[in-house]
């Protein structure tokens, strides 16, 4: 997924790799398969160092909250990537992101938006 200059590229990575991105009115879709474990990637495209607020279901990803313009963020520097591997447990590791059927009343799993 690209901002209309191109600037800014974020994706989802499944085994380091895009997943297919599918755009219906106006909204981006993409097949997460249960139990499969991803990567969320960032790049700056442009010439200015530029913040990141990265969360999944609405959740920031660094502190659990709800994510928002006040969030805490990652500072990415200009022509730079990132790769976010999971939810941020403390400062040195992360939980990894799986993909789970949300609002499943079939499974005993959660997400971590529904916890």
């Amino acid at each position: 997924m690209y901002n209309s200059p191109r600037e800014f590229e974020a994706c989802i990575l499944v085994n380091g790799k895009p997943v297919t991105e599918v755009v219906h009115n106006g909204q981006t879709y993409i097949e997460g398969r249960k139990k499969t474990t991803y990567e969320l990637y960032f790049r700056n495209n442009s010439h200015m160092q530029v913040l990141v607020v990265p969360s999944v279901d609405g959740m920031s990803v660094i502190d659990g909250e709800s994510a928002g313009k006040q969030s805490p963020g990652y500072v990415v520097d200009p022509w730079s990537e990132l790769t976010i591997p999971g939810w941020t447990v403390n400062g040195q590791e992360a939980a990894e992101f799986v993909f789970h059927a949300q609002g499943a009343y079939w499974s005993d799993e959660q997400t971590y938006a529904e916890e």
